[in-house]
């Protein structure tokens, strides 16, 4: 059936073409975006185009935007929205004003007792209701690795979460997410980080400590982590077990069957490597099992152990534990004999648990 809307998207993607060589040239400066596959980046790139179709980008002095500069920043704003319905997510803006620098904004806040406190703060981004989204053009550029922090995921967050209202950490749910249960788990996290934070202010948490200045902030920085940190899984005190791809669930269900309170990460991006992340975990648990479906000898697991003994040598209790392939041809006729399974993860773990 003909639809003026598709009939119009195609018209603006064909004027807004873009050299294939100039797409794989934004594709490559975004870490963050390793993963995709052919039909996700042709989408993404779709859609960034139409992002910048839709908005308009203001360069003050000291800040010079090409097209790929473009590009670049429009992705990122697009990569949370790649497995959405093609909707309008980003209404009630039209504007996203790029500073040379980071900026001085007024702000104002009313105490528990009614005071009124106004101050100029410091920023890297502001997003304003029914407004601009302002960035620094710094961070704009440090964003899309994967070390958790990314301006432009962030203040876009913010425009989510504003569609219905001010910035609460409420955006707008999927059908079948109830409000009751959101709000239950995340003001519960937003508590215990405040918590952890009231006890010692320099403790290392998790995610970025400004997560705690308000719900809003709590659910733009989670936004930031999503997309851009290893996921931590499921947290746990007694070790740590690294690992990606299908061997997350293996162990996952190894450790539960065998009662461990394990944190298991699942690293995602094998290059770059957030070895902050994974040595944080491992200081914190003092053991440590890695796992993959590669062979042993010569797989990336070595690399994770070498880089873990380099920088937590003094924390571990016990010896890294390795689950991996056999050191062998893959056998096609035998891929469950091959393949680390959940007998083989709860072996390594026993031995890691047993060792002195």
């Amino acid at each position: 059936m003909w639809s003026f809307r598709q009939w119009r998207r195609t018209r603006i993607l064909a004027r807004l073409a873009i050299e294939p060589a100039l797409w794989q040239r934004v594709l490559d400066s975004l870490p963050i975006l390793d993963g995709l596959c052919l039909d996700e980046t042709e989408r993404l790139r779709d859609r960034s185009l139409l992002f910048l179709h839709a908005k308009r980008l203001t360069a003050l002095p000291g800040v010079e935007l090409e097209l790929a500069d473009r590009l670049r920043l429009a992705a990122q704003a697009q990569l949370p929205l790649l497995n959405l319905g093609d909707l309008d997510w980003y209404q009630g803006f039209h504007e996203i004003v790029i500073y040379p620098d980071d900026f001085h904004s007024p702000q104002k806040h009313r105490d528990s007792a009614g005071v009124v406190h106004e101050w100029d703060g410091e920023h890297s981004g502001e997003a304003w209701l029914q407004g601009p989204v302002i960035l620094a053009w710094p961070g704009v550029k440090d964003s899309g690795g994967w070390d958790g922090y990314n301006l432009v995921i962030h203040e876009l967050a913010h425009k989510l979460d504003m569609l219905n209202g001010d910035a609460n950490g409420l955006p707008p749910l999927h059908r079948d997410m109830r409000i009751g249960s959101w709000a239950t788990v995340m003001q519960g996290a937003y508590d215990s980080l405040n918590a952890i934070l009231d006890a010692d202010p320099d403790a290392h948490t998790a995610i970025d400590p400004y997560a705690a200045e308000s719900p809003g902030e709590f659910f733009a920085v989670l936004s930031e982590a999503f997309i851009e940190r290893p996921e931590i899984v499921r947290a746990g005190s007694q070790l740590s077990i690294i690992t990606y791809g299908t061997m997350v669930y293996v162990c996952e269900a190894a450790a539960k069957s065998l009662g461990l309170d394990a944190e298991i990460i699942d690293v995602r991006s094998l290059v770059p490597l957030d070895t902050d992340t994974i040595c944080s975990s491992v200081r914190r648990t003092g053991r440590c099992l890695i796992a993959h479906e590669a062979t042993r000898f010569s797989g990336f697991g070595a690399e994770l152990s070498a880089t873990i003994q380099e920088e937590c040598f003094w924390d571990l209790e016990a010896p890294i534990q390795r689950v991996a392939g056999w050191d062998t041809p893959y056998p096609h006729a035998f891929e469950w004999e091959y393949f680390p399974g959940p007998q083989r993860v709860a072996i390594g773990l026993k031995a890691v648990m047993e060792a002195a």
